[in-house]
């Protein structure tokens, strides 16, 4: 038999019972279900085994737990917006909850395989996907007017600045790993960055 680690992965909550450990994808806020943004929620099956939720709660970042100099690598916004609460029509909301979610399934996932070697460990970070799905449109883009180059202004460097980002997080990975590990990458999907929709105001809700 061989040990698991599931961090973050899509529809583990509830978490299963396995050998090993299991994070599930509502540790964090999760935009599907607007209660889980505060933690005001069951936190029945947010981890298998059940007490490692306890032993993670230091670790589990908040979009409000997120420094102005943090966000400002990644956006251009005003002060006062970062203190706006959070709105599901809002980008920024949700690209505080992306890099706050990244960021604790960083030092989870991180902590979790020095701790315990699992044989497998599947680690997911949800903060590309979501900050391709909010900002793509606007990735090197030329020519953009009105709303659109507002956006840009603010925006237009996010998707490129998250993968980055993620670059990072998988190269304090690989130094964790010894030579006996094989690490492998996995997209979900692609994007074609860059490409308006046909209705721009698609691009207000992600």
């Amino acid at each position: 038999e061989r040990d698991v680690s599931v961090v973050g992965w899509w529809a583990t909550w509830p978490a299963e019972t396995v050998q090993g450990t299991i994070v599930s994808d509502h540790l964090c806020y999760h935009f599907l279900f607007e209660e889980g943004f505060t933690g005001d929620r069951e936190t029945i099956g947010l981890t298998f085994p059940p007490e490692l939720v306890d032993d993670l709660a230091s670790m589990v970042r908040r979009p409000g737990d997120l420094s102005a100099e943090e966000i400002a690598a990644f956006v251009v916004v005003k002060a006062d917006e970062l203190d706006r609460p959070f709105a599901f029509d809002d980008h920024l909301s949700h690209f505080k909850w992306a890099l706050a979610t990244a960021e604790t399934y960083r030092k989870v996932g991180l902590h979790l395989w020095e701790q315990d070697r699992p044989d497998l460990m599947l680690t997911y970070f949800e903060a590309t996907d979501s900050t391709s799905h909010l900002f793509g449109h606007l990735f090197r883009r030329d020519g953009l007017s009105g709303e659109l180059a507002e956006q840009q202004e603010r925006f237009g460097l996010t998707v490129e600045r998250m993968y980055v980002r993620a670059d990072e997080i998988l190269g304090e990975f690989l130094e964790a790993l010894d030579d006996d590990t094989t690490l492998v990458v996995l997209s979900d999907h692609g994007f074609e960055l860059g490409a308006l929709p046909d209705d721009p105001s698609k691009t207000r809700d992600m």
